[in-house]
């Protein structure tokens, strides 16, 4: 799960300066500003283009992708995980939930009550309260 929400942060660190790089350059240096979900909806139609989906190819080979390279990140493995439905690409819907504030939290390892995977001070698998 931590890994689920580091490379989903990542992600989403990566898109949102990829988009103000650009603005940036566009706006003559204004910054970033505005609404995070019309930057990300930016940054969605730059990556995919006219059929509206990223394959992992525009994925690994993006700013985005690149900037997960840097910092250590596997960037099909985060492709993978955002790609909810498994058949090859992302949509709208899946660009737009992943790396998403308020989600996440203490669930999974680590010792929720709903059935985390274990780890520290977790509870185990099937969540079985004390």
């Amino acid at each position: 799960m931590k890994k689920l929400l580091t490379l989903s942060l990542a992600f989403a660190a990566a898109v949102t300066l990829s988009v103000a790089e650009d603005e940036k350059g566009s706006k003559g240096g204004k910054g970033k500003g505005g609404d995070s979900a019309a930057r990300k909806m930016a940054a969605f139609k730059k990556l995919a283009g006219d059929d509206e989906k990223i394959s992992k190819e525009e994925f690994v080979s993006s700013k985005a992708g690149e900037k997960l390279k840097e910092a250590g990140k596997d960037p099909e493995k985060a492709f993978g995980m955002r790609d909810k439905d498994k058949d090859g690409f992302i949509t709208k819907e899946e660009f737009m939930k992943a790396g998403g504030k308020g989600k996440g939290g203490s669930k999974g390892k680590g010792g929720d009550d709903k059935g985390g995977k274990g780890g520290k001070g977790g509870k185990g698998k099937g969540g079985d309260k004390e």
